[in-house]
């Protein structure tokens, strides 16, 4: 019984999720679906690196993973990706070399005409590409002109890290690239704040609950990356100025002292 996950933009008001699920059910006998987000922010293949890549390898190995998500350019062209014992669908757009380990991925496309991506692609060229995946693997044609995209990552002086919004989760809270890792070798114990509309923060904490309610906290998330908050309040509202709390594309600045 394949295992597959589906992950997209599409959202959740339409039916477009649930015309995937029953196209892969219906092609695919025994098929179980898990969704992992269909919330990512449009044509934001960072956001969609962000969700996907913290979760699809903690799924059971030989997952079949559909990624739904299209850039601001055109690409008509389906990947094949292993990776992590997992299995990835994705279009050629950069997806791919967004994810922390894709230096391990071996990537392959799918070769004819029925996999050109259309108007409804997750639907109809991605759910022929599973089925072909499935049953005849030898579809898949070895990959090396694949689109590639630089990672964002923070930017460093001897007193400062400036890091980018990854992602605003469904609580408000603000998820940066700077990760733990990358913090602590900066850092070097340093006294440090993190500067925001309206307040400072000087101090990374464990848990939520560190602070008092309403307060602005950082800590580093479940994941390992730098996440602003505000404790029973949405992050994004109140620390930042209201046209960046519907996207994600602003900087945070880190401040060291010597």
């Amino acid at each position: 019984m394949p295992l597959i996950t589906l992950t997209s933009d599409l959202g959740i008001k339409d039916n477009y999720v649930a015309l995937v699920k029953a196209a892969v059910l219906s092609g695919i006998e025994g098929a179980s679906i898990i969704d992992i987000s269909h919330d990512i922010e449009k044509f934001n293949l960072t956001n969609a690196a962000y969700i996907f890549g913290n979760a699809y390898k903690f799924f059971p190995a030989g997952t079949i993973h559909m990624v739904g998500v299209k850039s601001q350019e055109t690409a008509k062209r389906l990947l094949y990706i292993e990776i992590d014992n997992q299995k990835i669908i994705c279009l050629d757009n950069g997806f791919i070399t967004l994810l922390a380990d894709a230096h391990k991925a071996k990537v392959f496309y799918f070769d004819g005409s029925d996999f050109e991506a259309g108007l409804f692609f997750l639907k109809d060229a991605m759910v022929k590409a599973l089925q072909v995946l499935i049953t005849q693997a030898e579809a898949v044609k070895p990959c090396n002109d694949y689109v590639q995209l630089m990672q964002f990552q923070p930017t460093v002086t001897p007193q400062s890290i400036i890091g980018r919004c990854l992602h605003i989760d469904d609580f408000g809270n603000v998820v940066t690239n700077i990760t733990k890792t990358f913090f602590e070798a900066e850092s070097a114990g340093r006294k440090f704040s993190i500067n925001l509309p309206g307040v400072e923060i000087d101090k990374i904490v464990n848990d939520y609950d560190d602070v008092s309610a309403n307060t602005a906290l950082a800590l580093f998330n479940t994941f390992g990356y730098l996440e602003i908050a505000i404790n029973r309040e949405k992050a994004s509202k109140l620390l930042f100025p209201k046209s960046m709390h519907t996207n994600t594309d602003f900087n945070i600045s880190i401040q060291f002292e010597d």
